[in-house]
């Protein structure tokens, strides 16, 4: 299985992104960040294999 944490600053942004991969049980959600900062703090100690960002169009693209 592969391991995701879902980065989005709102909460219902983050909640439909995690409702959609969780939806069928096949992929794993090992966690939710509001921010950056907690994003690359929750990857150290979480060790996902893949995150998934949502980012605010024309936005520089996240640094983890």
């Amino acid at each position: 299985m592969i391991r995701v944490l879902v980065a989005a600053q709102s909460d219902l942004e983050r909640a439909g992104l995690e409702a959609l991969l969780t939806g069928r049980g096949h992929v794993p959600v090992g966690g939710g960040s509001a921010s950056l900062a907690d994003a690359r703090r929750r990857v150290e100690e979480t060790t996902p294999q893949v995150v998934l960002a949502l980012v605010e169009r024309g936005a520089d693209p996240p640094r983890l």
